[in-house]
């Protein structure tokens, strides 16, 4: 009854908010609740970067407040291909930016802004280092599950001095093919990826 409970509500919300005229290709791909807003991933965008649509309830329907995009933004870049939530944190994943990028926004004065960068540490082009992504507190996690030649990787982050760095690299069994960090949350001290 739970899950019929949830699939019931973000039905509603994307029967609500409708999408935008100009969205392009993936709009809603991703998907995410926090602090009374609603986050719409559309990472699809060949000819233009991809977007996060940031929506917030108004007079009874929803109203997009802003059009989130990296701010060395390039096309096709597939921003907004992972994208989780966590009090003023917002953490959006660009899995075609090159190697892979993970951009950290930060609520301020009620916008959202980016404030850093996370680029796939020691990975190749097309390891899709920010398919997936999670927040929680002070440490978020990125997925990259094209490392390693398709082997897959998941990579944890701390907050240290007001700086993400970089403390822990999680893999799978090491089997080709497996993909791990397809998926990724964080909660606290425990992470979990999927391959």
């Amino acid at each position: 009854m739970r899950q019929l409970f949830l699939s019931t509500i973000a039905f509603a919300i994307f029967t609500v908010v409708g999408t935008p005229a100009h969205a392009q290709i993936g709009f809603g791909r991703t998907v995410a609740l926090g602090d009374g807003d609603v986050f719409i991933g559309e990472p699809g965008n060949q000819a233009t970067p991809g977007y996060v649509y940031v929506y917030r309830p108004d007079s009874g329907g929803w109203v997009e407040i802003a059009a989130l995009t990296a701010n060395d933004a390039m096309d096709a870049d597939g921003f907004g291909s992972g994208i989780d939530i966590d009090g003023n944190w917002l953490i959006v994943g660009a899995e075609l930016m090159d190697a892979g990028a993970a951009y950290v926004f930060e609520k301020q004065e009620g916008r959202w802004v980016q404030v850093t960068k996370i680029e796939a540490p020691g990975s190749g082009v097309d390891d899709l280092f920010g398919a997936s992504v999670g927040i929680s507190g002070n440490r978020l996690i990125v997925g990259a599950p094209e490392a390693f030649d398709g082997q897959g990787a998941a990579y944890v982050f701390e907050m240290q001095a007001g700086i993400w760095q970089q403390i822990a690299a999680l893999s799978g069994e090491g089997t080709g093919n497996e993909h791990f960090g397809t998926s990724v949350a964080i909660d606290g001290d425990w992470a979990i990826a999927g391959a």
